[in-house]
């Protein structure tokens, strides 16, 4: 980024080549095979982006996918994910028809990772259904060769590398990129690594 987020100027701010960024990360934690990353602000945009890649990368298929309590993955599945419901028209109804909503696939399955924080630190762990239900996340989580709890540590170790490997990640230096587009190469060839 040319700037980052404290020293901007109002006009800047709205700008996307500027502030801070955000590494947006989709792991496939058998092997820890990185399957998509976006880098970005922390907006929707991103969001939608990485799991459009995900989407493109994975063939369709609907992978179970826990993330940290972010909004924005909530918003970004049904755009890629959904089903148009089917509107019905109503014969010499006047105007323009409404478009239809997306609504989740039953065989969807996303969950959140919501931790409670005291004084800093993580006190409390839970998990939040957005999409599907206890029981069927529960019977994907029994079936699965990683993991048997719920969690995102995988990814929270895969950043907490990169930081500490890449300059460009690193908190609080003078060397973190000047442009977004390099950066997501820069990344890109480290998960090829």
């Amino acid at each position: 980024m040319r700037k980052k987020e404290a020293p901007l100027r109002v006009a800047e701010q709205g700008l996307a080549l500027s502030g801070d960024a955000w590494v947006w990360l989709a792991l496939v934690p058998k092997g820890r095979l990185g399957a998509a990353v976006v880098v970005g602000k922390g907006d929707q945009a991103p969001a939608n982006v990485l799991l459009e890649r995900l989407h493109a990368v994975s063939g369709g298929s609907r992978a179970f996918f826990p993330s940290a309590q972010l909004p924005h993955y909530a918003h970004a599945w049904l755009p890629v994910y959904g089903t148009p419901e089917s509107l019905l028209s109503i014969p010499g109804q006047r105007g323009p028809q409404p478009t239809p909503k997306r609504l989740a696939p039953a065989d969807l399955q996303y969950a959140q990772v919501v931790k409670r924080r005291q004084s800093g630190r993580v006190v409390e762990v839970t998990t939040k259904i957005i999409f599907g239900s206890e029981a069927a996340v529960q019977a994907r989580l029994a079936v699965s060769p990683v993991r048997q709890t719920m969690n995102t540590r995988v990814v929270e170790r895969n950043h907490l590398t990169w930081r500490q490997c890449h300059g460009r990640l690193s908190r609080t230096v003078l060397s973190f990129s000047n442009d977004l587009t390099w950066r997501e190469k820069h990344l890109g060839l480290s998960l090829a690594y």
